[in-house]
């Protein structure tokens, strides 16, 4: 009986009092407990073992514009923050208007936009010749009269184009007609063979582009403006429905167009020599189609917290021909924009090895044959 007795004096007595301690002293220890938890990935981090590229990139958006090349050019970008850097990238449709509201408005989302620019100190959409502009009540919002230059301000990466220039064209088979027509001093000295029984028209930069003031001026110079009726069409959208109304009825038609565009792929034309100016001094006469400026924008939130995308996006400047060769293909296979993009990365290798750097090329290597079920292609050392 004496051993059952002690027995029962531990279960009854003793356990219970050991067991309460250890819960009171697991009560008293939460804050201790839980931030172990919260410091274990910076301490992780600290001795290298976290501080990839995944944890330095995060979440990303990428602004795709309505128009085909600036499509063409999201869609490659997303690829390669995706593969190289290992962004959880969103790609998102917007116009100007509402990128240039979100990087005033929202400067912390990591967003990137292909195709803008800065203007007088303020974030401005699409300034250069070679993207829409936004309207003026829009830009009112966004630069108010008298308001201070915005904070947070994004960075400019790479000029979006090399290569990239406006011009005047005329369609193919009016050049196969009247081969005689090289050159804008050409179409001066013969206007009748543009025309369609009345006054011909000479389409300049839609008003809603930034190069109505270059193009106006350089007809003035030419003195088309004595032969020629002068119209700025209201939009994009309006000069490709001249420029479509012209080719169904083979008529004839002249007028400024951007390279490198779906335009040029959609309808076969030739550009328009601009003849030597001289002694004309004025700026226009000088640099007729300036070079276009518009960049890669991206939040500085992004910048703060991935300085090697950062690095990426300021290198990433897109070779004109080559874009205008993927839209062409894109046309030619039936193909769509992710397709087009797949495309440009392989006929041309090479530039990755400009925009990345080795450790993200690497990722991209092994990324794209993962996907491709192809071995990765050594193209520098490990």
């Amino acid at each position: 009986m004496q051993p059952l007795r002690f027995l029962m004096f531990w279960i009854l007595i003793v356990l219970p009092f050991l067991a309460g301690g250890a819960l009171s002293w697991a009560q008293e220890q939460p804050s201790r407990m839980e931030s172990f938890v919260r410091e274990a990935p910076i301490q992780e981090a600290a001795t290298g073992q976290g501080s990839d590229i995944t944890q330095s990139c995060g979440p990303v958006t990428v602004a795709q514009f309505q128009w085909p090349s600036a499509q063409l050019v999201s869609e490659v970008l997303a690829e390669l923050l995706a593969g190289g850097y290992a962004c959880e990238v969103t790609r998102s449709p917007a116009s100007p208007q509402a990128v240039a509201s979100v990087f005033l408005d929202q400067p912390e989302l990591a967003l990137i936009a292909p195709g803008m620019s800065f203007g007088r100190g303020y974030l401005a959409a699409s300034r250069p010749a070679a993207l829409p502009d936004v309207n003026a009540a829009a830009q009112q919002e966004i630069d108010p009269p008298g308001g201070e230059p915005v904070t947070d301000e994004p960075v400019m990466g790479a000029q979006l184009y090399t290569g990239a220039r406006g011009g005047f064209y005329i369609p193919l088979y009016l050049f196969a007609r009247a081969p005689s027509l090289k050159s804008l001093k050409d179409i001066a000295k013969r206007p009748r063979l543009l025309s369609q029984g009345g006054r011909p028209t000479l389409y300049l930069c839609p008003q809603s582009w930034n190069c109505g003031e270059t193009t106006r001026a350089l007809a003035h110079v030419l003195a088309l403006d004595l032969d020629y009726t002068l119209t700025a069409p209201r939009s994009g959208d309006d000069l490709l429905r001249s420029l479509k109304t012209a080719f169904d009825r083979n008529a004839p038609w002249v007028g400024y167009l951007w390279y490198p565009s779906q335009t040029l792929v959609d309808f076969p034309m030739r550009r328009l020599e601009v003849p030597d100016l001289q002694p004309c001094q004025s700026p226009v006469c000088q640099n007729p189609f300036p070079d276009d400026e518009s960049a890669i924008l991206f939040a500085r939130s992004l910048a703060d917290r991935a300085p090697r995308v950062a690095q990426f996006l300021g290198k990433a400047s897109f070779p004109a021909d080559r874009v205008q060769e993927a839209l062409e293909w894109r046309r030619s296979n039936g193909a769509t924009i992710k397709a087009a993009a797949q495309h440009f990365l392989e006929a041309t290798p090479w530039i990755l090895g400009v925009w990345l750097d080795g450790e993200a090329l690497s990722r991209f290597e092994d990324h794209r044959a993962l996907a491709t079920g192809a071995l990765p292609v050594e193209t520098s050392p490990r």
